[in-house]
């Protein structure tokens, strides 16, 4: 079987079920904890598991400049490197992209 690549598409699908975040919440200007840490996570995911620049990244997620979706990856990083419960979960999301189980 051909898998194809990773998109960050299928990175929000992931995400948004994860987190039980909707389009809206993901996509939207709110700054709910869950909808802060759904785009932190999704950031963080595209940078690590695709070639897609952070301009790239910010038109996908639908944010107004790649300079925000860089503070997320930042905050995201961080968090990945000091907090274990979030270090698991990005791992967790990252497998089930890799392994193909977002389809």
């Amino acid at each position: 079987m051909i898998k194809h690549p990773i998109s960050t598409a299928d990175i929000v699908r992931v995400v948004l079920a994860e987190y039980g975040v909707t389009d809206a919440e993901f996509y939207g200007e709110l700054r709910d904890p869950r909808f802060v840490q759904s785009r932190e996570a999704c950031a963080w995911l595209a940078q690590v598991l695709t070639t897609q620049s952070f301009p790239e990244v910010a038109r996908e997620m639908r944010r107004p400049t790649h300079t925000s979706v860089i503070s997320m990856w930042k905050r995201a990083r961080s968090k990945f490197c000091t907090d274990t419960a979030v270090r698991k979960r990005y791992l967790s999301m990252a497998h089930r992209l890799h392994d193909g189980q977002c389809f």
